[in-house]
Parts: C-alpha cells; sequence; structure tokens
C-alpha cells in the first residue's frame, strides 16, 4: 500500500508540472496553436512517462531492500547454526575416535591381572557400547525449506552447500541405523544375557546422590573380580562378539569420515555467508 501510495505521488507532481505547458499552450496565437500542439503533447506525455517510471524504480528499490534483509537475516542464522554445529560434531569425531580405539584395545588387551586393570578393561566396554544419535543443528535450514523460502538465499554456491551438508546429514543417520542394528546383534545381544554389566558403577552411591558415580577399584570384592575376569574372557573367546568389536571398529571410523567431510562442507559454507554478508 505505501508503495502504490508513493507512485501515486509521483505521478501526480509530475502531472502538477504539466500545467504550465498546459497554460502556456493555450496562450499562443490560433494559427500556431497546431503546430505546436504536437510537440507539447508529447512533451506531457514524456514527463508522464518519465515520473512513472522513477515510481517503479524506487519502489523495486524498495522491495529489494527489504528483500535483502529477510535473505541476510537468514543467512546469519545459518551461520549461528553452522558455528554451532561444528563443535558438536567436533565432539562426536572424537567421541568416535576413541571408541575405535578402545574397541581395538578389547580385542588385543589381554585379561587383567589387577582389579584396577580389570576395572579399567570393563569400564572400556561399556563405552564402546554406549550410544548416542547425532542431532543435526539445522533449525534454520529447516525453516527454508518447511517455508518453501530457500529461494529466498540469491547465492547459488550458498545453496548448493546447504543442500550437501543436508545429503551428509541423511547420510550419517544412515550409518547410525546401521550401526546399532550391528551393534545390536553382535555386541547387546551376546553381552548382556551373559555376562555382568556395569560393574563400574556404584549403584548404591548412584541412587543415593541421583547422580552417575563410578566405583573404586577397592570397592571390587574377590567373587567380583574373578567374574569380571571370567566374563572378559567368555567374551574374548566368543566370535561373534569379536566379529561385533570389529564392526564397532570400522563404524566408527566409517561414521567418522561422514563427521569429518561435514566440518568441511561447514567451512566452505561459513565462509561464502560471510563474503556474501560483506556484499550488504
Amino acid at each position: 500500500f505505501q508503495a502504490t501510495a508513493f507512485t501515486l505521488a509521483v505521478v501526480l507532481y509530475f502531472k502538477s508540472m504539466i500545467n504550465p505547458f498546459r497554460n502556456i499552450r493555450l496562450s499562443l496565437p490560433s494559427e500556431m496553436r497546431t503546430g505546436k500542439y504536437l510537440k507539447y503533447a508529447i512533451g506531457e506525455i514524456f514527463l508522464v512517462v518519465i515520473g512513472i517510471l522513477i515510481a517503479v524504480n524506487i519502489n523495486n528499490w524498495n522491495e529489494n531492500r527489504k528483500t535483502r534483509t529477510i535473505e541476510v537475516n537468514y543467512l546469519r542464522n545459518i551461520q549461528a547454526d553452522l558455528n554451532t554445529e561444528l563443535k558438536n560434531n567436533d565432539s562426536y569425531i572424537k567421541e568416535h575416535n576413541q571408541k575405535a580405539i578402545l574397541g581395538y584395545n578389547l580385542m588385543t588387551t589381554p585379561v587383567g591381572k589387577t582389579k584396577s586393570e580389570q576395572l579399567n578393561l570393563d569400564m572400556k566396554r561399556h563405552y564402546v557400547h554406549g550410544w548416542k544419535n547425532f542431532i543435526p543443528t539445522n533449525n534454520t535450514f529447516k525453516e527454508l525449506i518447511s517455508s518453501g523460502q530457500l529461494n529466498s538465499i540469491s547465492s547459488d554456491s550458498i545453496k548448493y552447500y546447504l543442500l550437501e551438508i543436508d545429503k551428509i546429514y541423511a547420510s550419517i543417520a544412515n550409518s547410525e541405523h546401521h550401526m546399532r542394528r550391528e551393534y545390536e546383534k553382535y555386541l547387546y545381544d551376546i553381552s548382556v544375557p551373559n555376562t555382568a554389566l556395569f560393574n563400574n558403577i556404584n549403584f548404591d552411591e548412584t541412587l543415593t546422590t541421583k547422580m552417575i558415580s563410578t566405583t573404586d577399584s577397592s570397592q571390587i570384592s574377590d567373587n567380583q573380580f574373578l567374574k569380571m575376569q571370567e566374563d572378559f574372557i567368555w567374551l574374548r573367546n566368543n566370535q561373534t562378539y569379536q566379529n561385533g568389536l570389529k564392526l564397532a571398529v570400522l563404524n566408527n571410523l566409517y561414521i567418522n569420515t561422514r563427521h569429518q567431510l561435514l566440518t568441511v562442507n561447514i567451512n566452505r559454507l561459513n565462509r561464502l555467508i560471510s563474503e556474501e554478508i560483506k556484499k550488504n
């Protein structure tokens, strides 16, 4: 409405400028009017057209400015998501690396000779078994897609990397689903029914404090220590469980390649967005 009113005001202004031309035309002798009429008529039309063109251009500029403001706000929000994602992604890279290393250690380290050594092996086992799904930090991108506003991003390069990152998210989710199935079949289904779990957790203190409390080796009884050794030897001799550890190592390393690729693409997109915002 404001743009329409402004356009009308500009046109009226230029029409007011026509009146002097009209007065001059009417004041001319009759014999000169016919020859000059077309000239002044053309002048009047020219002024009206110029007024309309100027009004339309100003209106377009104003609309483009509003569109650009919306785009920059989206870009800043995307960049905020990316900076959060970098930290989140880095923590998953470290965790998957650690699980791959510890999974290999469980395959190669001999049974613990002391309570402390065996408790350490038990803690490694439960850490490798631990599970945490990766949840992307992509709220702004999801908003762009759900609202159909992806085209409000003018840069094709930025849109390309947004979609590439979304593909990586899908790849990570598929890999996690695959790994979860193998964890359940080859690790959980073998160890949970046949071995004592969570020897490293002090359940009395945990229930009292409502916080996870770990067990000190001095709190491990001799019978518990022998049972932990027996469980470890049994798992070491169980081919299915050992294959599960091998799969855990490989799956964690593979998922890490997806997370590393995500870091590369996030950094590229971050640079593109910074360059685009600087154009403002």
